[in-house]
């Protein structure tokens, strides 16, 4: 009897051991919002008035790459007109290069989310410098006398993965500092280089702009159009044309300082 009762100890013993000795399997965080949120702005209709309960009228979504540079879609800044062909809608540009234009936009902190008014009448402004029309992509530096960023978002340049979780930031129908979503349905090749980002997430008026993050809070893309009428197939400008687009625009203003 006295071995019997030895043998059962030990056996509980083992399992306990066996049990406390395998990990616990914990829900992966998600990316650093806080960081996305902060570094991401949105555009905004220019004021003409300083009422400080005026509305913020977004109408595109932004995100600050250094202290002074921000990115943001250059169709959000050429004044698209609609145009109605028989069964089919399409977007003309009625200003095919806005560089020269200021912008106005608000940081996150600068606007009562819950009603997008005002917060103590904080206004910025960027100038668009820049602009790759073939690829969609505007670079915005700030204006004297508006404050430097103190947080930006980073570039990811790696290769992508299909079924890869992915993070979109933006403002949706006004929906101010929204972020969804989804996975990478499907790399866009063109001669042997990644010319867009096809993602499950659906993109509507307002997201075009915003910064797609990886589970690491990285840029790898810019929200840029959708397919036809599937606003939940939607395409994303990749990060190296954002990077190329910045290399650029550096050349050219080393360039005119010489």
């Amino acid at each position: 009897m006295k071995k019997i009762l030895i043998a059962l100890i030990v056996m509980v013993g083992l399992l306990y051991s066996c049990h406390s000795s395998v990990p616990v399997r914990r829900d992966r965080e998600g990316p650093p919002l806080d960081t996305a949120l902060r570094a991401t702005v949105a555009l905004i209709h220019n004021r003409t008035e300083t009422s400080a309960d005026q509305t913020a009228q977004v109408f595109c979504s932004g995100f600050f790459v250094s202290d002074r540079l921000m990115v943001s879609a250059l169709h959000c800044l050429q004044q698209l007109r609609v145009v109605r062909i028989g069964d089919m809608t399409i977007q003309l540009p009625t200003r095919q290069n806005p560089v020269g234009d200021v912008v106005q936009f608000v940081r996150y902190g600068d606007i009562d989310m819950l009603n997008r008014r005002f917060i103590n009448d904080v206004l910025n402004e960027a100038r668009v410098m820049y602009v790759d029309p073939g690829n969609d992509v505007a670079i915005l530096e700030l204006q004297e006398g508006t404050a430097p960023s103190d947080v930006f978002l980073t570039l990811q340049l790696g290769n992508l993965q299909v079924a890869q979780r992915v993070y979109l930031m933006g403002h949706p129908l006004e929906l101010v500092w929204s972020i969804v979503d989804g996975i990478i349905s499907r790399n866009v090749i063109s001669n042997g280089q990644l010319v867009a980002i096809q993602a499950s997430i659906p993109l509507v008026g307002g997201f075009s702009g915003g910064p797609l993050l990886n589970s690491h809070g990285r840029v790898i893309g810019l929200a840029s159009s959708y397919i036809g009428n599937m606003h939940h197939l939607s395409l994303f400008i990749p990060s190296r044309q954002i990077a190329n687009a910045i290399f650029r625009y550096g050349l050219n203003r080393t360039h005119r300082a010489h």
